[in-house]
């Protein structure tokens, strides 16, 4: 590098130079060295769109970042082609705990730079996406949480991008939506209705396989019907938490990240795994046990109540149809009594 520093700046056959490889693999020492030798370095686009700070930023090195704050300011400000700052790119990739050693380098050492910070946490990229709408588009609770504390509330609510869409509002289309699932439990159970029927009809026409092959399919589509329920009963749930938390600012710190269940929630779908579905919510609901919210779902008290309350409504109802029927009765037997005895007076003064 002394001899030569343009060594830093020559690419392999596979379009990386020795500075960008030094700065995936960590080599911060190394980094820091080439910038010594040649501080334009800092600013040199690599070919993938990105300067030193981003790719930094990506690998979630602190050590790395804070060396461009403190000695290259202007560099870390450095747009990719995209637009992004390094805010962005570290929100999309999960890095809470870098952002919250920059907020807290700027509030003890750096209070100059304030300003700066503020203005690149708030900033948008060419598709109108500030780093709180990255950590929300990739399901990132503890980078929304950590950027979120930061932030002017009034304003960052409300602040949409391209399509129009808030951080709250990408947040929660991360979840599936429940109507697709309760679609679905209908239509399997118009499916079972239908397989009943032609268990009934084949059994009429002593085809005993035939009504076999529609029974179990019945039972499946009745599993199925159960099946889409819950998970629609689930979802839920688990989106009304999440509204909650996220309006009340309460993501606890022990919560989770959700970005690779509802990942794998998705593909589960796609392949209509049901089994596998359901265990993913599950390991989804897990997710939100600790948070400060009152208890959406319903206990299994609540719901033993409801039905032994319906049970009870139907047994009243049976028992008055019999009271009626009987109090009718009697009324008629009274009628033709009376009605006798008018005839017989009527023919002894005849």
């Amino acid at each position: 590098m002394n001899l030569d520093p343009q060594v830093a700046y020559e690419e392999n056959k596979q379009g990386f130079s020795p500075l960008y490889i030094a700065t995936v693999e960590g080599h911060t020492s190394m980094v820091e060295t080439m910038l010594q030798v040649d501080t334009t370095l800092a600013c040199t686009q690599f070919s993938d769109g990105t300067f030193p700070v981003h790719v930094a930023a990506r690998m979630g090195n602190e050590e790395l970042v804070e060396h461009f704050l403190r000695e290259y300011p202007d560099y870390a400000k450095l747009l990719d082609s995209c637009g992004r700052n390094f805010f962005h790119i570290a929100a999309e990739h999960n890095h809470s705990k870098m952002l919250t050693t920059v907020f807290a380098l700027m509030e003890d050492e750096l209070p100059q730079f304030s300003q700066m910070i503020e203005n690149m946490i708030n900033a948008r990229n060419y598709e109108g996406n500030t780093p709180l709408h990255m950590a929300a588009m990739k399901g990132h609770k503890f980078v929304m949480r950590t950027i979120w504390d930061k932030l002017n509330h009034d304003k960052t609510a409300l602040v949409q991008n391209q399509k129009r869409k808030t951080a709250l509002d990408l947040s929660r289309e991360q979840l599936l939506d429940t109507k697709k699932l309760q679609m679905n439990a209908r239509k399997c159970e118009k499916d079972q209705r239908n397989s009943e029927l032609k268990v009934r009809k084949a059994i009429e026409n002593d085809n005993k396989d035939v009504a076999r092959v529609y029974a179990e399919i019945a039972v499946r589509k009745r599993r199925e019907h159960l099946m889409y329920l819950r998970l629609a009963t689930y979802l839920d749930a688990n989106l009304s938490r999440l509204d909650a938390n996220l309006y009340l600012l309460d993501i606890q710190a022990n919560c989770k990240l959700v970005g690779s269940i509802v990942e794998s929630l998705d593909s589960a779908v796609a392949v209509g795994d049901l089994q596998k579905m359901l265990e993913t919510i599950n390991k989804l609901e897990n997710q939100f046990v600790n948070m400060k919210v009152d208890q959406v779902s319903p206990s299994t008290a609540e719901v033993s109540s409801l039905m032994q309350q319906s049970i009870g409504q139907i047994q009243t109802a049976v028992h008055a149809i019999p009271m009626k029927d009987k109090i009718k009765k009697v009324d008629e037997d009274d009628l033709t009594r009376r009605l006798a005895e008018l005839k017989s007076r009527a023919a002894t003064r005849i």
